[in-house]
């Protein structure tokens, strides 16, 4: 005959209790090192994003002045041109051709080129190149804030790439420069692009590509 006391379930042993107490303490300190972890990777997350912050601003800081000093030793060996434009006297962009005569392309400004815009279409293909990196120099100077200089450039950039559709205009001045020069003027979309998205983001894109594959073709 089974006595009462044999039905109850036995008591725990000490062992017993403390295998469930070193259990439950391993399990809160489990949870303790979990919440502790998460606490400390979302600072380190905050702090890495700040310290990336910073570190990107200080890649893009200096990125104005040393563009600007390629563009100068890059272009401070060009000679003036010969003539400035072919169109008469009396046609309005001819006139604004002529006002850079005598001038050096370091001396032009961003007002300059705002207040004789004329000048980007009607320069011969000689001026053009030789006052083309006072273009460059406008969007250093004020990237975010529209230009005509610059948005004519960019509008003359963003095209097919289906080279037999390319325009005289474009073919005898952009076309068939040195791959060295299409570098300087990537690098100076890609700021462009950094610095003045908003305003200029609509040609940018197409731009790059299209200097891109005068590149590729490139000496």
């Amino acid at each position: 005959m089974i006595s009462a006391h044999r039905l109850l379930p036995a008591a725990p042993s000490s062992c017993t209790a403390r295998k469930h107490s070193f259990l439950y303490a391993a399990h809160r300190l489990h949870n303790s090192c979990l919440l502790e972890s998460e606490f400390y990777l979302r600072d380190y997350v905050k702090d890495f994003k700040l310290v990336i912050s910073h570190k990107m601003q200080a890649l893009q800081e200096p990125l104005q002045p040393m563009l600007t000093q390629q563009i100068i030793d890059y272009y401070s060996a060009t000679t003036k041109p010969l003539a400035l434009t072919s169109r008469p006297l009396s046609d309005p962009d001819g006139q604004d051709a002529m006002w850079f005569s005598g001038k050096l392309w370091k001396e032009i400004r961003r007002d300059d080129w705002n207040r004789h815009p004329g000048a980007f279409s009607a320069f011969t293909p000689e001026a053009f190149r030789y006052y083309f990196p006072s273009i460059l120099m406008c969007a250093l100077e004020a990237p975010v804030e529209w230009s005509y200089p610059i948005d004519s450039l960019l509008q003359a950039l963003d095209r097919t790439p289906d080279k037999s559709l390319w325009d005289e205009f474009f073919t005898s001045r952009l076309c068939g420069w040195k791959s060295a020069e299409y570098a300087l003027l990537l690098d100076w979309l890609l700021y462009l692009s950094e610095q003045g998205k908003e305003m200029w983001g609509e040609h940018l894109d197409r731009s790059y590509d299209t200097v891109q594959l005068l590149r590729e073709s490139a000496s």
